[in-house]
């Protein structure tokens, strides 16, 4: 009995030695199996990692890219935006704004191009100095009833619009944008480009006098008459921006005759009374003359100070307001001291009446620029030149009729 259980512990000893064994040789064949995952994982490692870091590094590169990208569109819209601001000059004015009048009167288009240039310049793009070439700077028309067409640039439209297009490119005025790290990958450069263009929308729609920068004055002229004389008036004085006098002298700018003009009323138009109750008192007249006619007066004869004349539709609005024909020869005086001033004056398509008790059916504002007057003479006359207004208060919009560019909003369109 004692021998069996010696045998059988020896047995169980025997038993326990090779279970120690066992997991010995289990032990040794995980760590084995576990190197060999390792060195794989190590060699997957090795070799993707110059991949890994390459496109990493192309994802900053493309960002870079990005950044210069919005940089660009930010210089192009400035650029147009200042390109198109030469056609409300002066000497887009003097000119008829079509191709034609670009070939014969190469001021404008020098101008526009050098406010794109300018303004592009202080938009820097990619850390540097954004340029355009000539060739990128587009003059045409934009068709605000048409957004999707492409600028009219023919013979026979009018100008309106300035188109300019940036790039960063290799042989292009402004270098590409130089990688950092894409050289990985054997990507040196990437290129970079951004369009804009800005238009003048000249579809006056209304006008508020409270914002507005340009006074209104109480004169009053028939719309039809306006255009005619803008068209074909004569061309006999010019205003000296640098002395701020005007002087007798062509400019290319055709004036206005507001007084006399024979209309078959009794006398020639035109005094308005703001406001209409109290008549036209030559007190009031004169002090409206000399400090502008006040908001309180607008409206208390428009019922409104923002005048409105196309509804959203593109249904005319018209306002009823009393006046006189003809200019008083008592005013002269007062009229002479705004000789050089730019105001706004009123347009009216009919009236009915006569003397005190005419009354102007009114259907827009026009802004120029007062440039000479005689009242008692033989040959009586108050001259004015139309001038491009693209100031604040104005209404714009493409159910309106145009305004053929006496005012506008610059804006940009694509």
């Amino acid at each position: 009995m004692l021998r069996d259980g010696l045998s059988t512990q020896g047995q169980f000893a025997a038993s326990g030695s090779s279970v120690a064994r066992a997991r010995g040789r289990i032990s040794f064949d995980q760590r084995v199996a576990r190197y060999r995952r390792r060195a794989a994982t190590g060699v997957v490692v090795a070799v993707t990692a110059p991949v890994i870091l390459g496109f990493g590094a192309l994802t900053i590169d493309l960002g870079r890219l990005y950044v210069a990208k919005n940089e660009l569109q930010v210089s192009a819209d400035a650029a147009a935006l200042a390109g198109v601001s030469a056609y409300v000059g002066t000497t887009g004015q003097a000119v008829t704004l079509a191709q034609t009048s670009f070939d014969s009167h190469d001021t404008l288009a020098t101008q526009i191009n050098t406010r794109t240039r300018t303004y592009a310049g202080y938009n820097r793009s990619n850390s540097k100095e954004t340029k355009v070439a000539d060739q990128d700077i587009v003059k045409g028309r934009y068709s605000f009833t048409n957004p999707s067409a492409s600028l009219d640039s023919s013979s026979t439209a009018r100008f309106n619009a300035v188109q300019v297009t940036l790039s960063r490119t290799s042989g292009g005025v402004n270098e590409p944008v130089n990688y950092l790290f894409g050289p990985i990958l054997g990507l040196k450069s990437g290129q970079a480009h951004a369009s804009a263009t800005a238009a003048v929308n000249d579809r006056m729609a209304g006008y508020d006098v409270t914002l507005g920068t340009a006074p209104m004055l109480p004169f009053t002229i028939g719309k039809t008459l306006y255009d005619q004389m803008v068209a074909t008036g004569s061309d006999a004085y010019a205003y000296n921006s640098s002395s701020g006098q005007v002087i007798a002298a062509p400019d290319g700018i055709r004036e206005v005759d507001i007084f006399p003009v024979n209309t078959g009323a009794s006398g020639n138009l035109g005094l308005l009374y703001v406001p209409t109750s109290g008549g036209g008192t030559n007190t009031r007249l004169r002090d409206q003359i000399d400090n502008n006619i006040s908001n309180d007066d607008i409206e208390s004869t428009f019922h409104t100070t923002n005048l409105v004349f196309t509804q959203p539709d593109g249904s005319p609005v018209t306002y009823g307001v009393y006046g006189e024909p003809g200019l008083r020869s008592t005013l002269e005086s007062d009229v002479n001291q705004r000789v050089g001033d730019v105001v706004g004056i009123f347009l009216h398509s009919s009236f009915t009446g006569s003397g005190s008790n005419t009354l102007f059916t009114i259907v827009g504002i026009r802004f120029v620029r007062i440039m000479h007057v005689d009242l008692s003479g033989t040959t009586k006359h108050l001259y004015v030149q139309p001038v491009v207004y693209a100031g604040p208060g104005l209404t714009v919009q493409n159910s309106a009729p145009s305004t053929n560019g006496n005012v506008g909003v610059l804006m940009l369109v694509r």
